[in-house]
């Protein structure tokens, strides 16, 4: 059974709106909602979804964690890196795609450790000072560039919505989804 990607990107957009809403005072909303938003939507569907699942037994002495790992009653096992990043070209905003492009692989080098019986998910959430599709410099230069050639064969999924978070530049919210299913490789 697939995973339904529109509506996990419906339901983290329109929780973080809600967010955005009551007046937060967060430069960026939190991976922390994001993955609790996640855990949520995924929770009807799983026989088991848990936040922060080490990745190897705590017997071999690892503190890596995955942010979510869910289990289907019918024993398929997913793993779930989640990320946010921004392109902000503004006062205040550090903008280092080469930073954020190299935490972006570190979960997916994490993930490629992890058995290919199993489908591994890594879930990018950005915000967007515009919109990528109407001004097309974004895409030439930055995190925007980072993104589109990120794993482009595996990405399943990308949208990108209107958003607005605080007094910030930011006015566009995406939701980029990479999955490698039963027996791809990362």
């Amino acid at each position: 059974m697939q995973m339904n990607f529109n509506k996990l990107a419906v339901a983290i957009t329109e929780d973080l709106k809600k967010v955005a809403q009551s007046i937060p005072n967060e430069k960026l909303p939190k991976e922390e909602q994001i993955r609790s938003c996640i855990y949520a939507e995924l929770r009807p569907d799983f026989e088991v979804v848990c936040v922060e699942r080490g990745y190897d037994p705590i017997e071999n002495k690892s503190s890596v964690e995955v942010d979510i790992w869910a289990r289907r009653t019918t024993g398929e096992r997913y793993w779930i890196e989640i990320k946010r990043f921004w392109h902000v070209s503004a006062r205040g905003w550090v903008h280092k795609p080469d930073e954020q492009l190299g935490a972006w692989q570190a979960d997916l080098n994490k993930l490629a450790n992890v058995s290919r019986e199993d489908t591994r998910i890594f879930i990018l959430i950005g915000f967007l000072a515009t919109d990528p599709e109407i001004d097309i410099s974004t895409i030439q230069t930055g995190a925007i560039h980072r993104l589109n050639n990120f794993y482009p064969g595996q990405r399943r999924y990308q949208a990108l919505f209107p958003f607005t978070w605080r007094d910030s530049q930011v006015s566009r919210l995406s939701v980029t989804i990479w999955e490698w299913s039963h027996g791809e490789a990362i």
